[in-house]
């Protein structure tokens, strides 16, 4: 054996423990918030916690295993098994594509955001809504990337605090950006919609993708964003987190899939059309 492969071999058996314990951690955090808080609102945040450390552990075990494996940061391709198909550089995925069409798409679709949360929603709770506005970072997410989605959905959620006059809830805009983030992740896990490239296993894969999403963005980032900012009673910012993710997710599901197919054939019609020319 060379010392390389011995070398390699070392950073394999790094790169399986480093995960490990991860793994480990992220169950053992939620067990521990749990058990802090309690009942239902216990429960959506310890699991809310360890899905969040199960995707940390997985993009650090796929970094380490390339770093193993002797690959170059050019080649590199630090992403888990259901993002086969992505582009190399995760980086470039992650920011989207910012251009003039870009900056408009953000700023209409935060605008129009903004306005279905206020006029398009049917309320399910405190302040809590089954809102038509979902499936905008849908479609600026599915065309642009994940960023142009986060920055729609966070100053969407500004201007419905400023049109709705209910006072600005910095922990909400938060949160909705980070889901804005989940939706569109379409690109990261080989689903192009501008290119024509959405399939059933890029739908199956979005759906998981929205619930770890909503897990993530309110059982986790708004309560503690609440926390910092409001220091009020979480209580009822978890029941919201509840409603919320439900509600988030049914219109993301129901009526996003079906918006993705649509705009990916339609891709693929333009697509079609300029070849034949």
């Amino acid at each position: 054996m060379s010392k390389s492969s011995g070398a390699n071999k070392n950073k394999v058996i790094v790169a399986i423990v480093v995960t490990v314990v991860l793994f480990i951690g992220a169950i053992v955090a939620g067990i521990l918030l749990w058990d802090q808080i309690g009942g239902v609102n216990g429960a959506y945040v310890g699991i809310g916690v360890a899905l969040a450390g199960f995707i940390i552990a997985w993009f650090v075990n796929a970094a380490l295993m390339n770093i193993a494996r002797g690959k170059k940061a050019s080649e590199m391709q630090p992403y888990p098994w259901f993002m086969k198909g992505a582009e190399r550089n995760i980086g470039k995925l992650f920011l989207g594509k910012w251009n003039t069409i870009t900056f408009v798409a953000v700023a209409v679709g935060a605008a129009l955001f903004g306005v279905l949360m206020v006029f398009g929603s049917i309320p399910v709770f405190t302040n809590t809504m089954l809102t038509s506005a979902m499936v905008i970072p849908v479609i600026v997410g599915g065309l642009f990337g994940p960023l142009p989605a986060f920055a729609t959905m966070l100053i969407g959620n500004f201007v419905a605090d400023l049109i709705g006059g209910w006072g600005f809830w910095f922990d909400w805009s938060v949160g909705n950006g980070v889901m804005g983030l989940f939706i569109g992740a379409l690109p990261l896990y080989g689903a192009r919609i501008d290119e024509g490239h959405f399939h059933i296993k890029h739908a199956i894969t979005y759906v998981v993708t929205v619930v770890v999403g909503a897990f993530v963005a309110y059982g986790v980032v708004t309560p503690i964003m609440t926390a910092i900012f409001y220091a009020a009673d979480l209580e009822i910012t978890f029941i919201q987190a509840v409603f919320a993710g439900v509600a988030n997710v049914a219109v993301l599901v129901i009526i996003g899939i079906p918006l993705l197919f649509l705009f990916a054939a339609r891709s693929r019609r333009r697509s079609n059309l300029q070849e034949e020319d």
